[in-house]
């Protein structure tokens, strides 16, 4: 029998260690503020003062300068005090607090693969990491709606067959499956109980679409990258009213940076069917979901 387990996720060592560096380049200077020049550790580039520190000649490296968000509820209010940072695959920014205009502000100054402005919401709010605009080193998002989590929870009782429910959204695992709960980035109890909600498609975060079309449906699942093996069989509530039998595709968003599910900031299509159940109310993965992240639902 597989020993159930809660151990730490191996992406949440890898943002640990980042989050160490902070922006810091691979020769150990600070980065200096955005526009600063060369004493500030700043690198020439083709003659002229570059403001990132770091290697420029890294595969896929973008020069990232500072980072403006602002954060806003359902109802457009601001929010304060959620942490946002500037990540790419290789290194993160310093965290920084939304303010009471819901607004934060990164100065990054530092080469990025793949930067993405990152949102952990643990048991509070929706998930993501949204890509940075192609050719921007000076990045500004449009005001991002953050959809709250539900209050309550529930606890997985690992090691025991359990059906946990959240929202219409319903996860059964067995008394076999590995549970892999990322303790490291949620330490606290109540940021590890189950949860989901449906995110509004109108009021998505910039983390676009899978290829091929939009999106019909999209939920967040906490607490993220939470995996399971073998999957965990999950239903979702049928909110698009599809008729009975519909086959869904369901895809995966890629929050972490070492998710074999899904690239970072973007998506991957998850294995097996979905199907409307019989009498039309859910949407059922008979194959199960190999981790908890924001999905996203497509008609076929």
């Amino acid at each position: 029998m597989k020993q159930s387990m809660r151990k730490l996720a191996p992406g949440s060592v890898l943002l640990a260690a980042m989050l160490a560096l902070g922006a810091c380049s691979d020769d150990k200077t600070e980065p200096g503020p955005s526009g600063s020049n060369g004493s500030d550790g700043g690198q020439e580039n083709d003659g002229s003062t570059d403001p990132c520190t770091g290697d420029p000649d890294r595969e896929g490296a973008v020069c990232v300068e500072t980072l403006d968000v602002t954060l806003v509820d359902e109802q457009g209010a601001p929010i304060e005090g959620v942490i946002v940072y500037s990540c790419g695959t290789d290194i993160c920014s310093e965290p920084v607090p939304t303010d009471a205009d819901g607004k934060a502000h990164i100065e990054v100054n530092a080469y990025m693969v793949k930067p993405a402005f990152k949102v952990l919401g643990a048991g509070k709010y929706i998930s993501f990491a949204a890509p940075f605009p192609e050719g921007e080193s000076k990045v500004t998002f449009p005001p991002t709606t953050l959809v709250a989590m539900p209050a309550e929870g529930v606890a997985f009782d690992i090691g025991n067959d359990q059906t946990l429910t959240s929202n219409g959204v319903t996860l059964e695992i067995t008394g076999d499956t590995e549970v892999v709960i990322d303790d490291l980035t949620y330490p606290n109890e109540e940021d590890q109980l189950f949860k989901a909600v449906e995110i509004p498609v109108a009021k998505a975060p910039p983390i676009g679409t899978p290829e091929g079309g939009s999106l019909d449906a999209l939920f967040g699942l906490a607490p993220i990258a939470t995996t399971f093996d073998p999957p965990a069989k999950l239903s979702l509530p049928n909110t698009q009213n599809w008729p009975a039998g519909t086959k869904v595709r369901v895809f995966a968003h890629g929050v972490e940076i070492a998710s074999e599910h899904a690239p970072y900031g973007g998506w991957g299509e998850l294995e097996g069917d979905a199907t409307v159940s019989e009498d039309g109310t859910s949407i059922v993965l008979e194959s199960g979901i190999p981790l908890l992240t924001t999905i996203g639902l497509r008609k076929e």
